[in-house]
């Protein structure tokens, strides 16, 4: 099959809605809707893995970064960093830290 690249462009265009009743567009749509299950499967699988790596002491540090945005150079701060449980952003200003998205719908966070 050779690719007309200005029909793949039109076909891919984000302003445009593929119709998948028409038979030009179905050529370029792809159903993703079989692996959602999969992906949510996957995040909830990591969730459960970071959960049970976490200590009490650790919970309340996480409730303190997601309110307060910030860590100390304190050890148990630095240990969350790199066990993935915060992660470090940066924005023009300067670095700001939150708890790793995942964790956010822990029942253990919402405590």
């Amino acid at each position: 099959m050779v690719l007309d690249l200005h029909k793949f462009y039109q076909a891919t265009n984000p302003s445009k809605t593929l119709a998948v009743e028409n038979a030009e567009d179905r050529k370029y749509y792809i159903d993703f809707s079989s692996v959602r299950g999969g992906l949510e499967s996957i995040v909830r699988s990591q969730r459960n893995r970071l959960v049970l790596a976490i200590t009490d002491d650790e919970w309340n540090l996480l409730r303190q970064v997601a309110k307060q945005k910030k860590v100390t150079g304190d050890q148990n701060y630095q240990t969350l960093i790199r066990s993935l449980f915060v992660h470090e952003y940066y924005d023009q200003e300067e670095p700001w830290f939150d708890i790793n998205p995942i964790l956010a719908e822990a029942k253990e966070f919402q405590l």
